[in-house]
Order: C-alpha cells, then sequence, then structure tokens
C-alpha cells in the first residue's frame, strides 16, 4: 500500500512539473528574445530602407551600425542573466523548451562556420544569403517542439511562421525584399512570442 501511495504521489509530482511554467526563468528568456527580433529586425528595416533608396547611410555607418546593434545585444543579454541568475529553471516542460533551444542555438553556431566558410572559399554571396533560411527552419523546429510540449496554438502559430519565412527568404533572395522578410519574421515571431513569454500568468 505505501509503495502504491509512493507510486501515485511521484505520479503527481510529476504530472506537476510538466504542467508547470517557466516562471522567472521564463519571463527572462522572454526578455532576451524580444531584445533580439527588435534589434535585428531594426537593423534589417534600416538595411531595406538602404537597398530601396529610402535612406543614404554609407559604408562606414552601416557597419558601426550594426556593429552597435550586436554591442547593444550581447549587453542586454547579459544584463538579463545576471538579473535572472537565481531564478528557478521551473518545470520539466521548461528544462525540455530550454534544451530545444540550447540546440537549435548550438546547431545555428555550426551553420554559421558552415555556409560562412563554403562562402568565403567559393566566393559566392548566394551561399552566405542561405544561411538566415537555415536559421529560420532551425527555429521553426525549436518552436514545433514547444508547441508540442505546451499545445498553445500560438506556438504552432509562430513555428509554421518560421517555417514560411524560411522558405520565403530562399525565394527573396537577390532581392531588397529579403531583408523586409527577414526583419517581418524577426519582429513577427520573434519579438511578439517574447513579449508573450514575458506575462506573468503565461505558463
Amino acid at each position: 500500500m505505501n509503495a502504491e501511495k509512493q507510486t501515485l504521489t511521484d505520479d503527481l509530482a510529476f504530472l506537476r512539473a510538466l504542467a508547470e511554467g517557466g516562471g522567472e526563468s521564463q519571463r527572462s528568456t522572454g526578455a532576451i528574445v524580444l531584445a533580439g527580433g527588435l534589434l535585428y529586425g531594426l537593423q534589417c528595416f534600416v538595411s531595406a530602407a538602404e537597398l530601396y533608396g529610402l535612406v543614404q547611410l554609407g559604408e562606414t555607418f552601416s557597419a558601426l551600425f550594426a556593429t552597435g546593434i550586436t554591442v547593444a545585444f550581447l549587453l542586454l543579454m547579459t544584463w538579463i542573466l545576471w538579473r535572472s541568475r537565481k531564478a528557478s529553471e521551473g518545470g520539466v516542460v521548461a528544462r525540455a523548451l530550454t534544451a530545444a533551444f540550447s540546440a537549435a542555438g548550438t546547431a545555428t553556431l555550426a551553420m554559421l562556420c558552415v555556409f560562412g566558410s563554403v562562402a568565403l572559399r567559393e566566393q559566392n554571396l548566394t551561399i552566405w544569403l542561405l544561411y538566415p533560411c537555415a536559421v529560420f527552419a532551425l527555429q521553426g523546429a525549436a518552436w514545433m517542439v514547444a508547441w508540442r510540449l505546451r499545445r498553445r496554438a500560438w506556438l504552432g502559430v509562430v513555428a509554421l511562421g518560421w517555417m514560411l519565412s524560411a522558405i520565403a527568404l530562399s525565394a527573396t533572395i537577390g532581392s531588397p525584399l529579403y531583408t523586409v522578410v527577414a526583419g517581418a519574421a524577426l519582429v513577427l515571431f520573434l519579438a511578439v512570442p517574447g513579449a508573450i513569454m514575458m506575462r506573468p500568468a503565461q505558463p
């Protein structure tokens, strides 16, 4: 009887852990995702404005602007991670999601080396422009895992959005529309989900 009671207790604890949200850890992750989506989305839209001839920035300013975006993001991420260093990791699902996105991030770095080295060797810009397409597809896969675990409709929408954005991005290589598609995807499927994740009541 005691063994059965202990088994039941363990099962209930496991189910409760599955239902847990990420808590403060999830909100911190949401803040990082929101910042990344807004900053890099802004960079894409500024680049699009220049390509369409709406503004004249010059190569030096463009390079400094792109560097500033990355520096700003790294500083924000460091600050957010430092503030949330003692936050709970959440339940089983929260940890599984963290693992999925961490795996996608690691694969993204590997692909950066792959696409970057081949593009340099072949002196082919198109090869390099395929890299963001692959990154978007990986993001879609990570969000698909989130949808399968949490069964929230908006997570499925985000996953599908990333997949479609990857296809749309590949179709616009060589066109100024490429940066518009990239910027829209970053805002809609990175910044907006980040804002949703920051909501205290979000599981």
